[in-house]
């Protein structure tokens, strides 16, 4: 087990112990975009759903009782239980994943692809500049 540097990067966790889990899917972005993870990043759309409806249907009338407002509390609860427990479930993966991002070799090797792929098309646009930048290096 090594060490992923936890604070401040898994500081996205606690935004799903503000209350009534509110902006819990502020926090899966977050991690879904940062660690490039679509499965997130849905997580934090569903989230953000969940809030969406849960505040429509407890505000829908004045009446703060009865089977929509009742369906809308247990709703957000539930949610906001499970987006805890799943932000704190979630917070090592992405701290991995995170560490494997942020290689510093995985991002050479990724600066020499773009390289590489940049002069792929400078010689197809202009093969004669390709050819002069090849003689050249020889």
């Amino acid at each position: 087990m090594g060490h992923y540097a936890p604070m401040p990067r898994g500081r996205w966790v606690l935004t799903s112990l503000i209350p009534f889990g509110w902006v819990t899917w502020t926090g899966f972005l977050f991690a879904g975009f940062r660690a490039k993870k679509p499965a997130w990043v849905a997580c934090g759309f569903a989230y953000l759903a969940v809030t969406v409806a849960t505040l429509y249907i407890t505000s829908i009338d004045t009446n703060e009782e009865g089977f929509e407002d009742n369906l809308g509390y247990i709703l957000m609860f539930s949610a906001w239980g499970v987006g805890i427990l799943q932000a704190v479930l979630t917070r090592k993966p992405y701290l991995r994943r995170l560490a494997i991002i942020d290689e510093p070799a995985l991002q050479a090797a990724q600066s020499a692809e773009e390289r590489r792929a940049y002069a792929r098309e400078i010689a197809q646009r202009n093969p004669g500049a390709a050819a002069w930048c090849a003689s050249r290096a020889e």
